[in-house]
């Protein structure tokens, strides 16, 4: 066939072609508003001290290094209470909320700072999940400092959430919806004449 006789197929069939785009930007549209709204919080906490016992060596400039080696190394720590199921389970239930995170993640950005990442379908719920992970970590970090010896304690200080809508982009779905339309509007057309025949 020359490229006249699929363009007049193309001609004859063209409601096929688009009723198949409008089928797809429909089912497109249908599937954003289908998945539900969720709200993405960035937290930040920070390693602290409440108190700091005074030793010759602080005196002489050397403690200071050892300090920042052992907050980092408590930093860690916290790490792995924020990505343990234990912790991530009691933060969920002393919060009230209606509902658990997902996509939850704590990472290590520095030796006194760890971010903490998680999705909620509940804004309300992102912020208490922000203050029941600052309770626990507080208790968690006061049973450890139980063991102590001096007076160099932890603490974990944490700020209020940044919280963000996580949602897909509407132009990107209709985007997507409108090529898969137009891949398989061809198709359509050139199916139907070829049963047709």
């Amino acid at each position: 066939m020359e490229l006249k006789e699929y363009i007049a197929i193309f001609k004859k069939n063209i409601w096929i072609f688009l009723m198949t785009i409008l089928v797809f930007w429909t089912a497109g549209a249908i599937f954003y508003r289908a998945v539900p709204e969720k709200y993405k919080s960035t937290m930040d906490l920070n390693i602290s001290r409440t108190g700091v016992a005074i030793t010759g060596e602080e005196k002489e400039g050397y403690d200071y290094f050892y300090r920042l080696q052992a907050d980092d190394i408590f930093s860690e720590t916290v790490v792995g209470w924020l990505n343990s199921p234990r912790v991530i389970s009691e933060i969920c239930n002393s919060s009230g909320a209606t509902s658990c995170p997902s996509g939850y993640e704590a990472r290590k950005v520095s030796a006194q700072l760890v971010q903490v990442v998680y999705v909620n379908p509940n804004r309300e719920d992102s912020d208490k999940i922000a203050q029941s992970l600052v309770n626990v970590m507080a208790r968690e970090t006061g049973n450890l400092n139980l063991s102590q010896k001096n007076e160099n304690w932890f603490e974990v200080l944490g700020n209020y959430p940044f919280i963000e809508a996580d949602k897909i982009n509407f132009n990107k779905i209709m985007l997507a919806s409108l090529i898969l339309g137009i891949f398989f509007g061809f198709w359509m057309v050139f199916m139907r004449h070829y049963f047709k025949r």
